[in-house]
């Protein structure tokens, strides 16, 4: 009886408390005026904007110097003529063969119930 009274006590203050921290809230977000909402919007906006092409600018730069170092260590392999490198990939195997299955009984065709265990005459026997 004391759990139920300890568990329903600690809940209502639980949710007192949320209601409270919400109107509180609630209060402080009717106290911005339309302005400042503006403002914030364009400033996250330039921010977003600006971020963005820096992540742009950043990636297209890493882009040309990877180009480029790809190039340049292409070039003097041809000119030199070196020999082609083996492939990585490894030699085609062989499918292994399936591990045989365990012994089940002949295959069911497909809606196929068994009859349940215990009774000889299912749920419609008489006895």
């Amino acid at each position: 009886m004391f759990k139920r009274v300890t568990w329903f006590s600690m809940g209502a203050a639980s949710g007192f408390g949320v209601a409270v921290y919400g109107y509180v809230r609630l209060r402080e977000a009717t106290r911005v005026r339309p302005e400042q909402v503006a403002d914030s919007m364009v400033g996250a906006a330039r921010s977003v904007g600006g971020a963005l092409r820096d992540a742009y600018d950043e990636g297209r730069d890493a882009m040309r110097a990877t180009q480029a170092s790809l190039e340049a260590g292409w070039a003097p392999r041809a000119v030199r003529g070196s020999p082609p490198r083996p492939s990585p990939s490894p030699a085609p195997r062989s499918p292994e063969p399936e591990p045989p299955r365990a012994h089940r009984r002949a295959e069911r065709p497909p809606g196929h119930r068994r009859r349940p265990s215990g009774s000889a005459g299912g749920r419609f026997s008489v006895g």
